[in-house]
């Protein structure tokens, strides 16, 4: 079992910090710069009203990532706001008063990594339920660099996860990243996830955890046993 931990900073916002402990995922300094959201009450971050504003939250995190060998120091933009979606397309409505619409978090995580020749400019929307965040219901990466473009999609079905990749190597050029086990997270929707809840309350659990698609070189999305732990509130 790999471990996960995580600290809270508090203050008129909350942030998540997280340490990893996982193949292929960054670590990040956080400098948040965030919407005020209250400190406690069951639900109190996916109910506030602020989602209703029309506002959308953005922070510039501090970042860094081993690419060719070389740890590269670079800025993460990441947008959260409320949007209305469509389920049976898995995709943003036009019209918030379309029958059938469901309210939502979209995550934007955008980030540009320099390499000294070109760059990695990369994007990724997370989609999860709004009254409950452990439901995704898409993810979408883009990637584009010097050598060529890769993309992939996950997105909720009424069989599981359905997803695939693109990519411009041969070996994997595209695949299926498909799975239908029910209560697993995936890594990329965990920031939404872990703020859902009553963090006062909340020691840690055991989690079924698939991989992160926020890479340009997918080939499949493992998933394994993660035990979390609530480090504490500073």
């Amino acid at each position: 079992m790999r471990a996960l931990t995580f600290g809270i900073l508090i203050g008129v916002a909350i942030s998540l910090l997280f340490r990893w402990q996982s193949d292929g995922l960054s670590s990040a300094d956080l400098s948040p710069r965030l919407l005020e959201i209250p400190k406690e009450g069951p639900r109190a971050f996916q109910e506030h009203s602020v989602w209703d504003s029309g506002k959308a939250e953005f922070c510039v995190y501090r970042s860094t990532y081993v690419k060719y060998g070389i740890k590269r120091s670079f800025e993460t933009d990441v947008i959260l706001i409320r949007e209305f979606f469509n389920p049976q397309l898995v995709v943003k409505v036009d019209d918030s008063k379309s029958a059938g619409a469901i309210p939502v978090f979209k995550m934007n995580r955008i980030r540009t990594i320099p390499t000294g020749i070109y760059d990695y400019r990369q994007s990724l929307s997370a989609f999860v339920h709004r009254a409950q965040p452990a439901k995704l219901l898409k993810l979408a990466f883009s990637s584009s660099d010097g050598c060529g473009m890769s993309y992939s999609e996950l997105k909720k079905s009424a069989s599981g996860m359905i997803g695939e990749f693109h990519t411009y190597w041969e070996k994997g050029l595209s695949g299926k990243i498909n799975f239908e086990e029910e209560g697993v997270l995936v890594h990329d929707q965990l920031p939404l996830y872990l703020r859902s809840l009553e963090l006062s309350k909340y020691k840690g659990e055991n989690l079924r955890l698939a991989g992160s698609v926020f890479t340009s070189y997918l080939r499949k999305l493992p998933i394994m046993d993660v035990k979390v732990e609530n480090l504490g509130i500073e």
